[in-house]
Protein backbone atom coordinates (compact mmCIF):
# COMPACT_ATOMS: atom_id res chain seq x y z
CA UNK A 1 0.00 0.00 0.00
CA UNK A 2 2.83 2.31 0.63
CA UNK A 3 6.09 0.77 -1.53
CA UNK A 4 9.50 1.63 -0.13
CA UNK A 5 11.03 2.13 -3.60
CA UNK A 6 9.97 4.55 -6.63
CA UNK A 7 9.87 1.34 -8.72
CA UNK A 8 6.94 -0.35 -6.92
CA UNK A 9 3.56 0.84 -7.46
CA UNK A 10 0.54 0.89 -4.70
CA UNK A 11 -1.71 -1.26 -4.05
CA UNK A 12 -4.73 -2.70 -1.68
CA UNK A 13 -3.42 -6.07 -1.14
CA UNK A 14 -7.46 -7.24 0.01
CA UNK A 15 -8.91 -6.26 -3.18
CA UNK A 16 -10.52 -9.05 -5.05
CA UNK A 17 -9.57 -7.60 -8.37
CA UNK A 18 -6.12 -5.74 -7.57
CA UNK A 19 -4.43 -7.92 -4.78
CA UNK A 20 -1.92 -10.12 -4.39
CA UNK A 21 -1.20 -12.86 -3.03
CA UNK A 22 1.45 -13.19 -0.11
CA UNK A 23 4.60 -15.46 0.03
CA UNK A 24 5.52 -16.28 3.72
CA UNK A 25 8.94 -17.45 3.66
CA UNK A 26 10.29 -18.46 6.72
CA UNK A 27 14.34 -18.40 7.70
CA UNK A 28 16.03 -19.32 10.66
CA UNK A 29 18.50 -17.07 11.46
CA UNK A 30 20.53 -17.25 14.76
CA UNK A 31 18.35 -19.94 15.76
CA UNK A 32 15.16 -18.11 15.65
CA UNK A 33 12.41 -17.97 12.67
CA UNK A 34 12.42 -14.76 10.48
CA UNK A 35 10.29 -13.46 8.16
CA UNK A 36 11.39 -10.23 6.66
CA UNK A 37 11.95 -11.89 3.12
CA UNK A 38 8.41 -13.05 3.19
CA UNK A 39 6.72 -10.77 0.27
CA UNK A 40 3.77 -10.27 -2.18
CA UNK A 41 3.30 -11.25 -5.39
CA UNK A 42 2.58 -9.33 -8.68
CA UNK A 43 -1.48 -7.84 -8.31
CA UNK A 44 -4.19 -10.06 -10.25
CA UNK A 45 -7.24 -10.94 -9.64
CA UNK A 46 -8.40 -13.38 -7.05
CA UNK A 47 -9.60 -16.81 -8.56
CA UNK A 48 -8.48 -15.00 -12.14
CA UNK A 49 -11.49 -13.02 -11.82
CA UNK A 50 -14.53 -15.62 -11.54
CA UNK A 51 -17.60 -13.91 -10.49
CA UNK A 52 -19.20 -16.79 -9.51
CA UNK A 53 -16.33 -17.70 -6.73
CA UNK A 54 -15.92 -14.54 -5.91
CA UNK A 55 -19.62 -14.11 -5.16
CA UNK A 56 -19.28 -17.18 -3.28
CA UNK A 57 -16.37 -16.11 -1.19
CA UNK A 58 -17.54 -12.73 -0.49
CA UNK A 59 -20.82 -14.04 0.81
CA UNK A 60 -18.65 -15.80 3.25
CA UNK A 61 -16.86 -13.25 5.03
CA UNK A 62 -17.71 -12.44 8.56
CA UNK A 63 -18.71 -8.68 9.51
CA UNK A 64 -15.79 -7.70 11.92
CA UNK A 65 -18.34 -4.43 13.07
CA UNK A 66 -18.71 -6.07 16.83
CA UNK A 67 -14.68 -6.74 17.14
CA UNK A 68 -14.00 -2.78 16.25
CA UNK A 69 -17.20 -1.20 17.62
CA UNK A 70 -16.01 1.55 19.98
CA UNK A 71 -18.85 0.38 22.05
CA UNK A 72 -16.71 -2.64 23.54
CA UNK A 73 -13.31 -1.04 24.39
CA UNK A 74 -12.77 0.60 28.01
CA UNK A 75 -12.35 4.05 27.75
CA UNK A 76 -8.92 5.31 29.12
CA UNK A 77 -9.74 7.13 31.89
CA UNK A 78 -11.39 3.34 33.31
CA UNK A 79 -8.05 1.33 31.66
CA UNK A 80 -5.85 3.86 33.77
CA UNK A 81 -8.03 3.30 37.30
CA UNK A 82 -8.12 -0.07 36.94
CA UNK A 83 -3.90 0.01 36.24
CA UNK A 84 -3.98 1.86 39.35
CA UNK A 85 -5.78 -0.85 41.27
CA UNK A 86 -4.06 -3.82 39.95
CA UNK A 87 -0.95 -2.14 40.90
CA UNK A 88 -1.91 -0.87 44.25
CA UNK A 89 -1.39 2.62 43.52
CA UNK A 90 -4.39 4.07 44.49
CA UNK A 91 -6.14 8.37 44.64
CA UNK A 92 -8.02 8.86 48.11
CA UNK A 93 -11.51 8.59 46.70
CA UNK A 94 -10.50 5.13 44.50
CA UNK A 95 -9.60 3.91 47.72
CA UNK A 96 -13.12 3.37 48.95
CA UNK A 97 -14.30 1.79 45.56
CA UNK A 98 -11.26 -0.35 44.81
CA UNK A 99 -12.61 -3.00 47.30
CA UNK A 100 -15.10 -3.95 44.71
CA UNK A 101 -13.62 -6.68 42.52
CA UNK A 102 -14.14 -5.73 38.66
CA UNK A 103 -16.31 -2.69 38.25
CA UNK A 104 -15.97 0.86 39.82
CA UNK A 105 -17.48 3.58 39.37
CA UNK A 106 -14.58 6.18 37.47
CA UNK A 107 -14.36 9.30 39.86
CA UNK A 108 -15.24 12.89 37.50
CA UNK A 109 -11.98 14.84 39.34
CA UNK A 110 -9.07 12.74 41.15
CA UNK A 111 -7.79 14.37 44.38
CA UNK A 112 -4.47 16.05 43.79
CA UNK A 113 -2.95 14.09 46.57
CA UNK A 114 -2.42 10.15 45.74
CA UNK A 115 -2.79 7.86 48.60
CA UNK A 116 -1.10 4.64 49.13
CA UNK A 117 -2.69 1.22 49.72
CA UNK A 118 -1.57 -1.71 50.96
CA UNK A 119 -1.70 -4.79 49.49
CA UNK A 120 -1.15 -7.65 51.66
CA UNK A 121 -1.43 -10.45 48.82
CA UNK A 122 1.25 -8.95 46.63
CA UNK A 123 4.90 -10.24 46.49
CA UNK A 124 7.46 -7.73 46.26
CA UNK A 125 10.47 -9.27 44.20
CA UNK A 126 13.59 -8.31 44.56
CA UNK A 127 14.92 -6.22 41.08
CA UNK A 128 18.41 -7.54 41.44
CA UNK A 129 16.54 -11.14 41.92
CA UNK A 130 16.34 -13.96 39.13
CA UNK A 131 13.15 -14.23 37.93
CA UNK A 132 11.95 -17.79 36.33
CA UNK A 133 10.93 -16.59 32.88
CA UNK A 134 8.60 -20.03 32.66
CA UNK A 135 6.82 -18.55 35.49
CA UNK A 136 4.24 -16.23 34.14
CA UNK A 137 2.86 -14.93 37.69
CA UNK A 138 6.16 -14.49 38.77
CA UNK A 139 7.36 -12.62 35.64
CA UNK A 140 4.21 -10.11 35.90
CA UNK A 141 4.96 -9.51 39.49
CA UNK A 142 7.97 -8.38 38.77
CA UNK A 143 6.73 -5.63 35.87
CA UNK A 144 3.75 -4.99 38.20
CA UNK A 145 6.75 -4.00 41.37
CA UNK A 146 8.92 -2.18 39.10
CA UNK A 147 5.93 0.26 37.43
CA UNK A 148 5.07 0.43 41.34
CA UNK A 149 8.26 1.81 42.25
CA UNK A 150 8.68 4.00 39.08
CA UNK A 151 5.17 5.79 40.08
CA UNK A 152 6.36 6.21 43.57
CA UNK A 153 9.47 7.99 42.34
Amino acid sequence: MRPQFQDEQPFNPFDFWGGANFRLKVRNVEGYPNYDKSEFDKPSPLFDGDDVKLEQLYHKINPLKEFTDPKTFKTYEELRHKLARVLGVTTSHQATVATQEDDFEVPDAAPAEPVRTPRPEAKVVDVDQEVDDSDPVSYFQELANKARRNMES
